[in-house]
């Protein structure tokens, strides 16, 4: 993660999102602490104020720009954060949490086109993401998703309009079909046209 996210007080660093309008969880208590997505604020930064660390270098590894910048945060009882996984450039905008895993997504959009999922283990805490390009992508920025370790996916016919988390499995709604998520991989597995 970048030194100059990092360095932010918890303060300064999280501002947790509230309920969308597709009504995607944006917080979750467990046993482990409370799963919130966050942006870091930008209240009150001036133009040209929105991008922390070494412009020019990779984005997400060398610099973020706070404007498209999102975690999912792994917090204690009194706010202190205890784990955080950063998702530069596709900020989450729904949250879900099974016994095994907590799941974070994005649907792309004309701004932010494109799509992720990510599996958190909540034993391990280790972390899957998966990209879902709208369209084809250029070699930076498949590098800049590989650099995070990220897996980069093959475009999609269409895009992801609609997330539907059920008891026991994660569906994706595009434009033409159903699609069932694999909880282990993130793997697609279209159900109908």
């Amino acid at each position: 993660m970048l030194q100059e996210i990092a360095a932010l007080t918890d303060g300064q660093r999280v501002e947790r999102m509230t309920e969308n309008a597709s009504h995607y969880k944006v917080s979750a208590a467990t046993d482990e602490g409370t799963w919130v997505l966050s942006r870091v604020p930008t209240r009150g930064r001036g133009p040209g104020n929105f991008v922390l660390g070494r412009p020019g270098g990779v984005h997400g590894t060398d610099y973020v720009d706070l404007l498209d910048y999102g975690e999912v945060l792994l917090m204690d009882g009194a706010g202190n954060i205890l784990r955080a996984y950063p998702l530069p450039g596709v900020p989450p905008q729904g949250l879900w949490v099974t016994d095994d895993a907590v799941y974070a997504f994005r649907s792309g959009d004309g701004g932010l086109p494109d799509s992720i999922i990510c599996r958190i283990d909540r034993l391990t805490l280790d972390s899957l993401v998966r990209v879902y390009p709208i369209e084809r992508l250029e070699p930076e920025r498949v590098n800049q998703y590989e650099m995070l370790g990220w897996v980069v996916n093959d475009v999609l016919r269409s895009p992801f309009q609609q997330f539907v988390p059920d008891e026991d499995q994660l569906m994706v709604r595009d434009t033409e079909t159903l699609v069932l998520v694999d909880l282990d991989t993130l793997e697609l597995t279209r159900l109908r046209q």
